[in-house]
């Protein structure tokens, strides 16, 4: 039986500390194509929002940047959450 790469990404406090580690891994079942399991491991690597967090880590971006961000993307849900309710009635 053959092993896929296990990823493992470690978000750190400013104390440095791991927070969280996340580990995808898929086994290759015998008989399955490699393809199936590369897109079962893709699957697992969006799940888990790996991917999001290595690019949203790519570059530094300032805590006021950070807050702006945050900021921004509340007001959108905000807003989405109304134009729904505006449609419900």
């Amino acid at each position: 039986m053959r092993v896929c790469d296990v990823v493992n990404i470690q978000t750190r406090t400013r104390s440095q500390r791991p927070k969280e580690v996340t580990a995808v891994g898929v086994r290759v079942r015998e008989g399955e194509p490699f393809e199936r399991a590369l897109r079962r491991f893709r699957r697992q690597v969006e799940r888990a929002g790996i991917l999001k967090e290595v690019r949203r880590r790519t570059h530094y971006e300032k805590p006021s940047v950070r807050k702006k961000k945050k900021a921004l993307a509340a007001r959108k849900r905000l807003l989405k959450k109304l134009r729904r309710q505006q449609r419900g009635r």
